[in-house]
């Protein structure tokens, strides 16, 4: 059955909030608050989580590259303690160094201020003029000294078999006796010059 109040409001007996409902609306709030509190900590929590997770993606890819460039680094590394032994082992079996006797060469060249090549032939074996087995190396120069006089190319090649350099290292001297022709340079103001071969040669160790 349904009760209706007809007294005015102001005569009305105040009516209080039952204290289940009480109770039940507070309970209510308190667990609104804590569902706010839970997702707000939930969602700071997958926040730092999604940053560390940025983080350590840049971080990976950042190892990645320095793991890239050390492979690479490994990898010239490799080659180039390859090419080491290479030169090691170069160095180990050959006599001599080019380099080193046509720039002992050239001192004597740049002296002859009246001697001139025209030709020059290094190579690791027995000059065109000899063909010894018994040689390793040689030197071949073809060679103009001006003028007509012998003078000048015997200067010239008594500083070859002077150099000690070149003496050590081409053992074998140079070709005896000299073969030379004199022929007309009318371009130049000597108009005559004295063409010779010269041959180094170095002797192969038995």
């Amino acid at each position: 059955m349904i009760r209706i109040n007809l007294l005015p409001e102001e005569r009305r007996r105040k009516e209080k909030t039952p204290l289940p409902r009480f109770l039940a609306m507070n309970a209510a709030i308190i667990i609104c608050l804590l569902m706010g509190i839970w997702n707000g900590s939930m969602y700071l929590g997958i926040k730092q989580q999604t940053d560390k997770l940025r983080t350590d993606r840049g971080n990976l890819t950042d190892l990645q590259k320095q793991t890239s460039e050390y492979s690479k680094m490994q990898a010239k590394e490799q080659k180039l303690s390859e090419w080491n032994k290479a030169a090691l082992q170069i160095k180990e079996t050959r006599e001599f160094y080019w380099w080193e006797k046509i720039d002992e060469l050239w001192d004597v060249i740049y002296g002859a201020h009246d001697v001139w090549i025209t030709s020059l032939v290094a190579a690791e074996s027995a000059p065109s003029s000899a063909r010894s087995k018994k040689v390793s190396a040689s030197i071949s120069m073809g060679c103009y000294a001006a003028g007509m006089s012998s003078e000048k190319m015997t200067s010239f090649r008594g500083k070859l078999k002077g150099h000690q350099g070149l003496k050590e290292t081409f053992n074998l001297g140079i070709n005896e006796p000299p073969q030379f022709t004199v022929v007309a340079q009318p371009q130049y103001k000597e108009e005559f010059a004295v063409k010779f071969d010269i041959d180094l040669a170095k002797e192969k160790k038995q």
